[in-house]
C-alpha cells in the first residue's frame, strides 16, 4: 500500500478540509489552494503526473486552484467551490454528474485503464440557473452532485437518479434517463426545498441529505435501509424531515455512509452525543 506524503515539499501542510474516495485525495490548505494525491484523470492530473505525494493541483492548461474554500470528491469525479460562489466540477462524466447536460467528455481525455472516455481532464462549470445565485454549500457522491445556492437556500441536485437522490419528485427506475444539468429539488409539485444551510458529506450513497437553518435533517433517494424514511418504500424522489433518536437534535454535523448516517448532535456549544443510524 502506498500513502501519500508531503516529503518533496519539505514539511507538513496544514489542511482545513481533507476529502478522500477511490481513485485520489483532495485538500484544501490555510491559503484556499487545492492539493491533490493519487489518480490521473479523475483527479484532473495528466497520465505523467500519477503520483501517491500531495501536490498543488494543476491541470493541463498550468492552472493552479487557489481561492477555494471547499472540496469534495465523488466516486471518480471531484468538485471545488470558490470563495465567489462558483462551483467546478472534473472528472469522470457518466450518468451526467458534471452538471452540463450531456454524459460526454467535456476535453480532451485520456482512460489508462481502456475504459469508456467521459473523463473531463479540465474543471467545468455546472448549468445552474441565473436565478439560482451563489452557490454556498456542495456535496458529491457516488454518480450524482448537488449544490446549495441563494439567499433562499434552495438545492439543485443532478446525475444519476435510480432511487430519487436528485429529489426532482420522479424515480428513474430503469436507469436510462439521469439528470443531465441541476434541477431544483422539491417537496411538493409546485414547491422547493428552501432555508437548506448545507448538505451531509456523503460520497458512497445514492441518498441525499440536508440541513436547514432551523437544523431539521431532510433526506431522499435510497430508503432500503430505511436512512430516508419509515415509510417502507425503497426509494424517495421528495425530501422527508428524518427522524433521529429522541434527544440528538440540534445537530452539529452529519455524514452518510453506505446504508447508514451518524450524527454529531449539539449541546450547550459542545458536540457530545454521537448516534448512527441505520433502521
Amino acid at each position: 500500500t502506498h500513502y501519500p506524503t508531503v516529503d518533496s515539499l519539505g514539511g507538513a501542510l496544514r489542511f482545513s478540509q481533507l476529502v478522500t474516495d477511490r481513485y485520489f485525495t483532495l485538500g484544501l490548505d490555510d491559503e484556499q489552494k487545492v492539493w491533490v494525491a493519487g489518480g490521473t484523470g479523475h483527479s484532473g492530473l495528466t497520465t505523467a503526473n500519477h503520483h501517491n505525494e500531495f501536490r498543488p493541483l494543476t491541470f493541463p492548461d498550468g492552472e493552479t486552484w487557489e481561492g477555494m474554500v471547499a472540496i469534495d470528491v465523488g466516486n471518480q469525479h471531484g468538485c471545488a467551490l470558490s470563495a465567489e460562489g462558483v462551483m467546478h466540477c472534473w472528472g469522470h462524466n457518466d450518468y451526467g454528474v458534471l452538471g452540463v447536460g450531456t454524459t460526454d467528455a467535456q476535453t480532451a481525455t485520456f482512460e489508462p485503464d481502456g475504459s469508456s472516455a467521459f473523463t473531463s481532464t479540465i474543471p467545468v462549470t455546472p448549468h445552474l440557473p441565473e436565478e439560482a445565485g451563489a452557490v454556498m454549500s456542495i456535496v458529491t457522491s457516488v454518480d450524482h452532485s448537488c449544490a446549495v445556492t441563494g439567499d433562499a437556500g434552495h438545492v439543485y441536485c443532478w446525475g444519476r437518479n435510480h432511487k430519487g437522490q436528485v429529489g426532482t419528485g420522479e424515480v428513474d427506475t430503469g436507469d436510462t434517463a439521469p439528470v443531465l444539468t441541476p434541477s431544483l429539488v422539491m417537496t411538493g409539485p409546485d414547491t422547493p426545498l428552501a432555508g437548506v444551510v448545507s448538505l451531509v458529506d456523503n460520497s458512497r450513497s445514492s441518498a441525499t441529505c440536508a440541513l436547514d437553518a432551523s437544523n431539521t435533517l431532510y433526506c431522499w433517494g435510497d430508503n432500503a435501509h430505511g436512512l430516508v424514511s419509515a415509510s417502507g418504500s425503497i426509494a424517495s424522489a421528495v425530501p422527508y424531515a428524518t427522524q433521529l433518536t429522541t434527544g440528538l437534535e440540534p445537530i452539529a454535523q452529519a455524514v452518510i455512509g453506505w446504508g447508514h448516517m451518524c450524527v454529531v448532535a449539539q449541546a450547550n456549544t459542545l458536540w457530545d452525543k454521537l448516534s448512527c443510524e441505520d433502521h
